[in-house]
């Protein structure tokens, strides 16, 4: 549909120039609210001379019209949105009305529409730019709140002794929103291996590791997966043991990075139910010579762990 534009019409202190798609109100109707908002602004000898320029173009959600003024040399710039084409066409009159004579079209603005009109289903939203920009304040978002977690828990390890042993595990953090850090400790205590073929002794180990671990939630409901990365360091001695022997322990430090997976139970009081799984890849594979029995076990490329916790927020 082709706009229309009317060549600028004098009202007395107003000169409009407005231009509208078919089916949109007229210059006339547009100077019509003008003159319902401030009966006496037109010609008012207080009033301002206000030369106009309105151009309506259509949007997704209604219609849109960019006015530009001149009063007394001063040039501004306004946007009016809308549902209708007529509720922009008597927002720009109202607008004229307060350009020309502010003090007048307030007190008539105060005044109730004629009987037999209907008020509008939606006001117009009325987005004012002063002729001189000013620059505008953008609220910063509000954060998340911080939470503390502790959480404590067991299950089992492989790959930091010969075959699956029991872990037990502890963790202190904190959690803003879905992102979550903690620093915890795991322990695997003393155990040994079945007797070598021959040979009265076993070999005995124990294991403690410490890492920093960072997991992000990825659903706010109240049970919850999240993938998890960490970084620690990992602590293994070994040593032989028999009737009236214990050797010197083969020991072994080394750090490792892994990658694993969450998911937790989170209860709205503060108790938290979680089972982790995560692989690491240690950056020594060890070798475990221990005397008398020679080597027992070797570190592999990739060790893995499986805890299941339980937690509190506070």
């Amino acid at each position: 549909t082709l706009a229309a534009t009317a060549a600028a019409e004098p009202h007395g202190n107003v000169d409009l120039e407005w231009t509208a798609p078919s089916g949109c109100p007229s210059t006339r109707d547009v100077l019509d609210e003008f003159d319902r908002v401030a009966p006496s602004g037109a010609t008012s000898e207080k009033g301002r001379h206000v030369v106009t320029r309105a151009a309506v173009s259509r949007t997704d959600a209604g219609f849109r019209v960019e006015i530009e003024t001149t009063i007394d040399g001063s040039l501004g710039s306004r946007v009016i949105e809308a549902p209708s084409c007529t509720l922009v066409a008597r927002a720009t009159g109202v607008i004229l009305a307060l350009m020309s004579d502010p003090g007048r079209a307030l007190d008539a603005s105060e005044e109730p529409p004629p009987a037999n009109e209907k008020p509008p289903s939606a006001s117009p939203t009325v987005k004012v730019e002063a002729p001189t920009p000013q620059p505008m304040s953008v609220p910063r978002p509000e954060l998340p709140y911080l939470r503390g977690t502790v959480s404590a828990g067991g299950g089992a390890q492989a790959g930091w002794m010969p075959g699956p042993r029991a872990l037990f595990a502890l963790a202190l953090g904190i959690r803003r929103g879905p992102d979550a850090l903690s620093i915890g400790a795991m322990w695997s205590p003393q155990t040994t291996t079945e007797a070598a073929i021959g040979s009265s002794l076993t070999a005995s180990f124990d294991a403690l590791a410490v890492d920093l671990r960072y997991c992000r939630e990825l659903s706010s409901g109240p049970i919850s997966p999240a993938p998890c990365a960490a970084v620690g360091v990992a602590s293994v001695s070994g040593r032989a043991v028999g009737p009236g022997v214990r050797s010197v322990p083969n020991e072994a430090r080394w750090a490792e990075v892994s990658l694993g997976g969450r998911l937790s139970w989170r209860s709205s009081k503060g108790p938290v139910v979680a089972l982790e799984v995560a692989g690491a890849v240690p950056t020594v594979r060890h070798a475990f010579d221990i005397v008398g029995l020679g080597t027992v076990h070797r570190v592999p490329a990739v060790t893995g762990r499986a805890v299941l916790a339980l937690g509190w927020d506070f």
